[in-house]
């Protein structure tokens, strides 16, 4: 072997020249995988080995709020995006550097960001109050204070109501954040 040019691969080359070369007298030699339990397989498996990996972060309260099996996937992923603070609204733009205005694009009136665009805006409300209103008497007028709502729900709101106050929800979500871009290429 070569000379070694680092501790770490001296070390390396003193554990290898302290075992004996394999020999086929001792058998076949074997892959073994470790699966979650830690016991040994000789077959692969790549979810066992992707789970192993991963970091497993705790899942967020509004998860059954979002991805559900009745959802469109679209409306889905808007309002997962806006949930997480994620979408490029004007005070996301102006953190990464850009100089832009920072008044709401489609009331003007407030600064853009996700607690006033969904549903602090005054259009926003229009568009989620008048529907909102036929669920709840008091109708909750942000994010957070929606999905807690839709989770806790008990009887007499059944599944299929559930489900449709959580579409009505990512629509909603989902128009609003379409007006705003349309508002966005308008003023370019």
């Amino acid at each position: 072997m070569p000379g070694a040019r680092s501790e770490a691969q001296e070390q390396l080359m003193i554990t290898l020249t302290a075992h004996a070369p394999p020999n086929i007298s001792n058998g076949k030699d074997v892959y073994l995988w470790r699966r979650l339990s830690g016991s040994f397989a000789q077959f692969f498996s790549s979810k066992e080995t992707w789970e192993q990996l991963r970091l497993h972060p705790p899942l967020v309260p509004w998860t059954k709020v979002i991805w559900f099996k009745e959802a469109v996937p679209r409306y889905s992923f808007i309002t997962w995006l806006a949930m997480k603070g994620r979408l490029p609204t004007k005070d996301r733009l102006r953190s990464w550097g850009l100089n832009i205005p920072d008044a709401c694009v489609i009331c003007s009136s407030g600064l853009e960001i996700h607690d006033h665009l969904f549903f602090d805006c005054s259009f926003s409300a229009s568009v989620w109050q008048p529907f909102a209103l036929r669920i709840w008497p008091n109708a909750p007028a942000t994010l957070a204070s929606i999905s807690s709502w839709i989770l806790q729900a008990q009887s007499p709101v059944n599944s299929n109501a559930k489900i449709i106050i959580k579409l009505l929800l990512q629509t909603a979500c989902y128009l609003i954040w379409r007006e705003g871009a349309k508002c966005t290429d308008l003023q370019l």
